[in-house]
Formats: structure tokens, C-alpha cells, sequence
């Protein structure tokens, strides 16, 4: 019986080694950067208050199969324990940077089988490329993060400077931000020439004359705002918080 016993708890640390090692092969190394071709390829980003985690429904785990098969352990034997990972995290919309409204409540479709790395209990950044019935898809390993570490890794800066509208120079998310429609103007974002305007708040103006001479090359006072019949009279409003 001794024997047996040291048997069995010789196989009971290697069978711990083996899952310690397998979890230590997925682990994922700090947040990865947000570029402009991920940026590109998101179909959502957005900032979120955790409001609970639950279980999937029947048809939830239905639909969710496929686009989780890629985090599958190979072993068949391990589909149980991986399937029952899969949890849904419904989260409050924050703050919009694509593809959401703020206060929209959203269902967000991740695998905790490797950790439970989505249940921040603080308010998340989520980039998610993939839709699945009412549910965002968030892979493994992928930029969704803490906010606190999307600030630090420089993630929400890019997207301040990457995500925004206009020809020349772009005007990004964080210079339409606005409480009502008097805190909106129009500006034009073309060098050398007029256009029909971009909406920005008003409070940003001056900064984006900085950048508009700087790219341009030429006093940001020569861009202006066309007069031609194909230009309407525009007054942007203040729309989800933002000068549309």
C-alpha cells in the first residue's frame, strides 16, 4: 500500500507539472500593441464597465463553437474542460472608439480556460474583430486589456491619434468630444484648398491649426471652408458625445 501510494503521488506531481507547463506555454506576454492595420481590422473598440459574468446559453455556446475552435488544445480529451471556459462578459459601454454607442450594453464572448484575464474588476478597453449573434468574439492574447494598462502601454494614445475623419489631416476622437452643439464647429482638413468642413469641438481648434500648418506646410489661415454650390451650409451637432 506504501508503495502504490508513493506511485500515485509521484503521478500526481507530474500530472501537475504537465498542466503548469501547458498553462505557462499559453501565457501571454504583456498587452500587444495596437496598430494601424489592427486598428483597421477591429470592427469594435471601445471602453466598458464589467457588469457580470455568466454562462453561455444553449445557443450561445452553439454559435460560439467555430469561432473559438483556434484556442482549442489539440487533445479531444480536453474539449470538455475548454468548452466549459467559454463565459460571456456583458459590459456597459463607457466611451465609443468604433463601432459601438455609449451605454450600449454588449455581450462579450471570451475563453477563461487559461485565465480568467477579462474579469479586470476595473473598466476594460475591448478590440474585437469577430461578431457572433449577440456576442463580440475577444481572442486570446489580443490587445483587450485594463484601461489603466492600455494607458501605460500607449494603446489609448493611438487610438486618440489613429481613429479620426478628415482628408489631410485626420481629426481623432478626442478633439470632437462635446456636451452640447455649441461646443462644435467646422473646420477644413485639406492642404491647399477648401472642403465642405469637419466637425471638432470648438476647444481643439486652435490645436488642430497647429498640425494642419505643420503637415501642410503653409499658414493653417489658407485652409478654409468652400463656398461652392456643392458644399451645403453645415453646423455640426453634438451627437453620443461626439461633434458629428
Amino acid at each position: 500500500m506504501a508503495r502504490l501510494s508513493f506511485f500515485t503521488f509521484v503521478l500526481i506531481i507530474c500530472l501537475a507539472a504537465f498542466s503548469a507547463s501547458e498553462a505557462q506555454a499559453l501565457k501571454c506576454s504583456g498587452v500587444p500593441a495596437l496598430d494601424h492595420e489592427t486598428i483597421e481590422q477591429a470592427a469594435f473598440i471601445f471602453e466598458g464597465r464589467l457588469e457580470r459574468t455568466r454562462d453561455l446559453t444553449e445557443e450561445e455556446r452553439a454559435a460560439a463553437k467555430d469561432v473559438a475552435s483556434g484556442e482549442r488544445p489539440a487533445a479531444e480529451q480536453h474539449d470538455q474542460v475548454f468548452d466549459a471556459g467559454l463565459k460571456i462578459y456583458e459590459y456597459k459601454v463607457i466611451h465609443n472608439w468604433k463601432g459601438m454607442k455609449r451605454d450600449a450594453r454588449v455581450n462579450v464572448l471570451f475563453n477563461a480556460h487559461w485565465g480568467d484575464t477579462l474579469n479586470f474588476g476595473q473598466d476594460a478597453l475591448i478590440v474585437a474583430e469577430t461578431q457572433v449573434g449577440n456576442m463580440l468574439w475577444v481572442p486570446l492574447c489580443g490587445p483587450s486589456s485594463a484601461i489603466s494598462d492600455a494607458e501605460d502601454s500607449g494603446i489609448i494614445g493611438t487610438l486618440r491619434e489613429v481613429i479620426g475623419i478628415g482628408y489631410d489631416v485626420k481629426i481623432p476622437g478626442a478633439d470632437r468630444i462635446c456636451h452640447a452643439a455649441d461646443d462644435c464647429t467646422a473646420v477644413s482638413t485639406r492642404c491647399g484648398g477648401c472642403d465642405c468642413g469637419m466637425p471638432i469641438a470648438i476647444s481643439a481648434v486652435k490645436k488642430h491649426q497647429v498640425r494642419l500648418s505643420a503637415s501642410c506646410g503653409e499658414p493653417a489661415e489658407d485652409a478654409h471652408l468652400c463656398e461652392s454650390p456643392e458644399c451645403r451650409p453645415y453646423r455640426p451637432s453634438c451627437i453620443e458625445g461626439q461633434c458629428q
